[in-house]
């Protein structure tokens, strides 16, 4: 359609002062969610929020500050300490690493206090500018840049305020267009924004004044991969609904969470691929996860033990799930819930919050008869708990405990038949393996019950 007096192309940039004024009638309360008490704190907390949700890391810094309240402590963390106590946090020896580092040059170089200048701050190890941004902004008010992030960049892209992928090229971006004085707020807002809109290219548009919050629209957008946002007016209106035409994009469900749960040889990760091949038979966009550390058939797989495969992602955290998660996957697939950090539990809210269907299987009890974690808190969330049962090896009734077969205090070894069978209450024999090592059935038999 010709351009006309009055209306403009789907290209012009969003108005930045109309935009910012939006975003802070809607969302007043944006600040920065990762929670703190010192600049310390908050350096901390930055290096740990890498692949891991902030909620997850706010459920760890009280803890690791009540045992190293400060720079010279974190310095002398003992080995493994500091490991132990940010683990859930994921990718834990890198980033003890920098925290060691960082806490090491502040004491040597600082006095054991935080730097206020960007400079310094970049000198210290595991910091980049999204880390400095964040601490001179929030610990100290100090205006250094625009923290981007995941949903800063994707929003200002399809703003058509940066064509950028890179965040410090995003970030000289914003800092040309945005007033200093909204550096801070900014990233805060469209964090917010960015969550509770996570959707299929979603974009800020003007509204009428009795409109409360941003309009979300899919749009096509010409030339940018991730389309731009609107300001148009009527003629712009009929512009954009074109441009979804052919899209089939759908609506966001309401999300759910489905646990499929039981003993090894049980059938869960069978059942898992089947309703994950059903969603793909209903075209569904479907994306599945499972632990880097299961890599018994395939590294990239889910394999159940009887042969079915899916294609997978093998992920080391449960924040990686969240961050390689795309906007337009409608089911999410997890396989071996029991080897990831408790963070899943917020992981699949977060998902299902999003209108995704998740679905997890894993082991509900350990080789003890225990709770297997994450299992009983996503099973108490879930909308739906599906409960598989195996075959006993021993007398050959429904079975729902996992025996081991071979001497270990570790609660995971990762093995499959001849480390494990399958055994009903009865005949199950907590922490005891069998001297003769002799399965009476052989491993295709051990299968699952319908």
């Amino acid at each position: 359609m010709p351009r006309t007096a009055g209306t403009k192309s789907r290209r012009d940039p969003a108005p930045v002062g109309e935009t910012l004024r939006r975003l802070a009638a809607t969302y007043p309360q944006a600040r920065c969610s990762l929670e703190h008490s010192t600049p310390l704190e908050l350096l901390v907390a930055t290096i740990l929020s890498a692949q891991c949700t902030d909620a997850r890391v706010n459920m760890v810094t009280p803890g690791l500050f009540r045992k190293f309240p400060g720079a010279r402590e974190l310095a002398d963390a003992p080995p493994g300490a500091l490991e132990d106590a940010i683990k859930s946090t994921g990718f834990f020896n890198a980033k003890a690493r920098s925290i060691r580092g960082a806490a090491r040059a502040l004491v040597e170089r600082h006095g054991g206090e935080v730097p206020r200048t960007m400079e310094e701050l970049l000198k210290l190890p595991g910091v980049g500018r999204k880390t400095a941004n964040v601490v001179l902004g929030n610990a100290f008010g100090i205006a250094g840049g625009v923290v981007v992030d995941t949903h800063v960049g994707r929003i200002a892209r399809r703003l058509g305020w940066t064509r950028h992928t890179d965040p410090e090229k995003v970030e000289l971006d914003l800092n040309r267009i945005v007033p200093r004085e909204s550096w801070v707020f900014l990233p805060h807002a469209l964090i917010y924004h960015g969550r509770a809109i996570w959707r299929v290219v979603p974009a800020l548009r003007p509204l009428p004044e009795d409109r409360s919050r941003p309009e979300i629209r899919a749009e096509a957008g010409s030339g940018a991969r991730e389309g731009r946002a609107t300001i148009d007016g009527e003629a712009g209106e009929a512009e954009g609904r074109r441009s979804t035409e052919g899209l089939a994009v759908r609506t966001p469900g309401p999300g759910s969470i489905e646990v499929i749960c039981g003993s090894m040889f049980s059938g869960k990760s069978e059942e898992l691929i089947r309703r994950l091949t059903r969603a793909k038979i209903a075209r569904q966009r479907i994306q599945v996860f499972k632990p880097r550390i299961d890599d018994r058939y395939s590294e990239v797989e889910v394999v159940s033990h009887g042969g079915l495969r899916l294609t997978a992602l093998a992920v080391a955290s449960s924040g990686e799930i969240l961050e390689r998660t795309q906007d337009r996957t409608e089911v999410v697939g997890v396989d071996e819930a029991q080897f990831f950090d408790p963070g899943l539990v917020e992981v699949a809210g977060r998902l299902a919050d999003l209108g995704k269907r998740v679905l997890v299987a894993g082991l509900d009890q350990d080789y003890l008869g225990r709770p297997f974690e994450p299992m009983p808190a996503l099973m108490a969330a879930a909308e739906d708990v599906t409960k598989m049962r195996a075959i006993c090896m021993r007398c050959g009734a429904p079975a729902s405990r996992t025996q081991r077969l071979v001497a270990s205090n570790e609660r995971v070894v990762v093995g499959a038949a001849g480390l494990y069978e399958a055994r009903c209450r009865r005949c199950f024999e907590p922490g005891v393996a069998p001297v003769d090592g002799d399965l009476p059935f052989p491993e295709e038999d051990a299968g699952a019950s319908a």
